[in-house]
């Protein structure tokens, strides 16, 4: 019964053929539900579960309860504090003689609510003399990448007009056309931290404490770019290096290949977003958005609770992002946020 089924009667006079038949003929009518859990503190949390028909005289045979477990959700982190760009400076300035630790503490307790600038970035890192909170610090930076510059860092220029953006974008395409046909072929060294934040769950009956965005490895490999295609050799990679089987983000296309995502940006359609002052003169920045059907990228994981529960899945993922421009036709940057 807990099941949502129904326990036949055995005792002498009960016609078990019925019981059974009229079982067939009541499953024969059913409505799949889903919904949301909240979220669970503890391992196999025990709910109740019941399911109320308005209309009388109907019952509905269900699950009379669920045991739900801990996961990790994209809920905002409360305990974080929301800062500026111009805060943030405050907040290093004041450091001083702290520990670190201390600092690299402080600095992941913070939330940027703007970007931070490469150019400031670059120049705050160099000043840090702690590793813990350099490592802090790029982690605040990246978490802010897709987050409007600060409005002071944004000039205001007018919008160019709409045949102004068209030779823009047009310059670009060109750009693109003769740049990609006419790499070299070169080594490069790609260096990988992996950060992670690991949420508050027990592994088996030893509670273990939510601990923020922070370094968790890093590896190194050597990148061949030839032909158009991007080869890694991982075999002489220094740093621990996470197995396959456990799962985890990679990367492709850093180099050349990443071009092809800004064609196809290009092609999809580019729409005007703001001019952004960069280190030599002003940027202009177009948005875009890729979807599912006609995107390059697939996600995957592992596994769907189909069949014995080690069914994988793949699937498409769409994107969006900005592109940055130098009026001399130079891309300056590419920002891509895949659509999970």
């Amino acid at each position: 019964m807990q099941s949502g089924g129904r326990v036949l009667g055995s005792s002498p006079g009960n016609d078990l053929v019925s019981q059974i038949d009229d079982c067939i003929q009541q499953g024969r009518a059913f409505y799949t539900l889903s919904f949301n859990s909240s979220h669970a503190d503890r391992p196999a949390e025990c709910h109740s579960l019941q399911v109320q028909i308005g209309q009388p005289g109907l019952t509905a045979r269900t699950n009379t309860g669920y045991y739900d477990q801990p996961f990790h959700s994209d809920r905002p982190n409360l305990a974080a504090r929301c800062v500026t760009v111009e805060q943030l400076d405050y907040v290093l300035a004041a450091a001083g003689n702290e520990s670190d630790a201390d600092l690299a503490r402080q600095l992941s307790s913070l939330e940027l609510n703007e970007r931070l600038s490469a150019q400031k970035l670059s120049s705050w890192t160099a000043s840090l003399r702690s590793k813990k909170a350099r490592q802090a610090l790029v982690a605040l930076a990246d978490v802010s990448a897709f987050l409007d510059p600060p409005a002071a860092e944004i000039p205001r220029y007018a919008a160019p007009d709409l045949t102004a953006q068209r030779v823009i974008v047009s310059l670009a395409v060109d750009y693109l056309n003769k740049t990609t046909t006419k790499l070299p072929n070169f080594y490069a060294t790609r260096t990988t931290v992996r950060h992670e934040e690991t949420p508050q769950y027990f592994d088996a009956s030893t509670p273990v404490d939510y601990q923020q965005l922070h370094a968790a490895a890093s590896s190194k490999a050597t990148v061949l770019y030839s032909n158009g295609k991007e080869v890694v050799d991982s075999s002489g990679a220094k740093g621990k290096k996470r197995k396959a089987a456990a799962g985890c983000l990679l990367t492709y296309g850093v180099f050349g290949p990443l071009l092809g995502a800004v064609t196809d940006a290009t092609a999809g359609g580019l729409t005007w977003n703001r001019w952004e002052q960069g280190a030599d003169e002003p940027h202009a920045v177009f948005v875009y958005q890729i979807p599912a059907e006609k995107s390059r990228y697939r996600v995957g994981g592992c596994c769907l609770p189909e069949g014995d529960g080690t069914s994988a899945f793949e699937k498409n993922a769409g994107y969006h992002g900005e592109i940055a421009w130098w009026t001399k036709k130079k891309l300056v940057r590419v920002h891509r946020n895949l659509e999970l």
